[in-house]
């Protein structure tokens, strides 16, 4: 097997489609290809996610990105989920990964769309301070592509595939992603950050729902979960005494409303 290498992804496509080369060893389900085409079963899978710059932190829905600039490789299967999927986002087509990347880094986009294990890779050998903020719904199955031709290979690879234990499938991921400890630990710290961060929000999220805006005390819904609480509680004694200072309370956040419209 004689091994062809290609700069861009747009060049593997015109190589297959001028014979050039017989078998395209990592492309999508849904891939436009041109010339006929079989595809193997998927033997390893990865998401597409979005690159940002380090002024954004996370990114928790492609959504997030409608009436922004983003960076798509020309052709690629990230360009056309995103064209068919977000008509709000404003597409921005690179040769590339690489391109996709430096467009970023000058702030002519607004994020990057691409293969985890590609854009990882580009982020990591550019060192431009650029990081991977989230990613989108799209998972990328990759299959092998061959012409019909050979289509009793197809069926030899597929029993491969059939045949792969986790920890192929592992060996497989890693290599593609080439993560080494340091890597590993990196990606950890981000994680944990990231999950700091929600903690603190969902704790002020419930703050917010249980506290009056004015007063700064518990509201109704505070209220309908004690009285919930309450009789729940075995016996009627201290249940019901925390039910009638929740009861207070509530009258004293009223009184405190009708005094502020009265005098503002």
């Amino acid at each position: 097997m004689e091994y062809v290498q290609s700069s861009t992804w747009r060049e593997v496509l015109d190589k297959y489609g001028s014979w050039d080369i017989d078998l395209i060893p990592a492309l999508g389900p849904d891939d436009c290809i041109g010339r006929e085409i079989i595809r193997t079963d998927p033997y390893i899978s990865f998401p597409q996610v979005i690159v940002t710059g380090p002024d954004i932190d996370f990114i928790c829905s492609t959504t997030k990105l409608e009436g922004k600039r983003v960076g798509v490789g020309e052709g690629y299967t990230s360009y056309h989920f995103m064209k068919n999927n977000h008509p709000q986002i404003e597409l921005v087509t690179t040769d590339n990964v690489l391109e996709g990347l430096r467009l970023l880094d000058k702030g002519s986009i607004d994020a990057f769309v691409g293969h985890l294990a590609v854009v990882r890779d580009g982020v990591e050998k550019s060192r431009l301070n650029l990081h991977i903020a989230g990613k989108t719904e799209y998972v990328f199955e990759h299959c092998m592509g061959l012409p019909q031709e050979h289509a009793r290979t197809v069926a030899i690879f597929n029993k491969v595939f059939e045949g792969m234990t986790a920890e192929d499938h592992s060996r497989i991921y890693n290599r593609w992603i080439d993560m080494e400890r340091k890597r590993i630990k990196g990606l950890l710290e981000d994680l944990e950050i990231l999950r700091v961060k929600l903690e603190e929000r969902n704790d002020e999220l419930k703050r917010l729902a249980i506290t009056d805006k004015l007063t700064d005390l518990y509201n109704r819904f505070k209220l309908d979960e004690a009285l919930y609480t309450a009789k729940k509680t075995e016996g009627t004694g201290w249940s019901y005494i925390k039910f009638g200072i929740w009861i207070c309370m509530i009258h004293v956040i009223e009184a405190d409303h009708h005094l502020f419209e009265m005098f503002y």
